[in-house]
Order: C-alpha cells, then sequence, then structure tokens
C-alpha cells in the first residue's frame, strides 16, 4: 500500500512523492538524507521551482524519458529523481537515485514504473 505527501504546492503544480504506509518519510526523501548537503540544496530549489513556475525547459534539468509516456526525471548532476503527471496540476515524484552512466537503468525505470502504477490504481490516474 502506498500514500504521498506533499513537498510543495505552488501556483503551477502541488508536488507530491510516493510513500509507503508502513514509512514516516517519501521514498524522495529518504533518498535525499543519503546525499550531502549541497545536493540535496539543488534537488529542493529544483522541486520548489517546479511547484512555482513549472516544469523548466532546460533539458539538462527536466527531461521526459524516452520511450515512456508520462515519466520523467529531475536531474541534478548524477540525481535523478522519477516523477510523472497525475492529473490537473500534480506532479508525483516516484524515487530517486544516482544515475552512473548515459542510459537509465533498466531496474530504476521499472522502479518508477511500478510505483506510478500503484499510485494509479490507489488514487486514479487523474
Amino acid at each position: 500500500m502506498i500514500d504521498y505527501e506533499v513537498l510543495d504546492s505552488g501556483p503551477a503544480f502541488e508536488v507530491r512523492a510516493i510513500r509507503r504506509h508502513q514509512k514516516d518519510l517519501s521514498e524522495v526523501a529518504e533518498f535525499l538524507l543519503t546525499l550531502p548537503s549541497a545536493s540535496q540544496m539543488k534537488v529542493i530549489v529544483q522541486i520548489e521551482m517546479l511547484a512555482q513556475r513549472g516544469p523548466t525547459r532546460n533539458r539538462e534539468k527536466f527531461r521526459s524519458i524516452k520511450g515512456e509516456s508520462n515519466l520523467f526525471e529531475i536531474k541534478s548532476g548524477q540525481v535523478r529523481i522519477m516523477a510523472f503527471y497525475a492529473g490537473e496540476g500534480i506532479v508525483v515524484l516516484t524515487h530517486g537515485f544516482i544515475k552512473k552512466s548515459d542510459a537509465t537503468p533498466e531496474n530504476e525505470l521499472a522502479r518508477a514504473l511500478n510505483l506510478r502504477a500503484e499510485y494509479q490504481e490507489t488514487f486514479g490516474r487523474g
């Protein structure tokens, strides 16, 4: 079972992060705690900007996953946060990871797709 927590809310989007019912923190918050503080702050600023202004057009910061409908990554150096749109004005962050190669690892892609499907089963498609 999953739930979500609202990480930020602004005029453009409410940014939610998936959380397992038995956990206190979302998958994204747990991941951020593993990062150095400078990396944490860069991602937090990107999440705040997403809520306030919507996704940036800079593909170095936000891009769709090739071959996938409604799946995106927020990028900061090697840090990636997977996300999808869940209806009018809602972006849901699934989880984060460190990307060490050009291609998105298949296990991270599968994890994001599974979390998205579980979210949509629980809360609807938006």
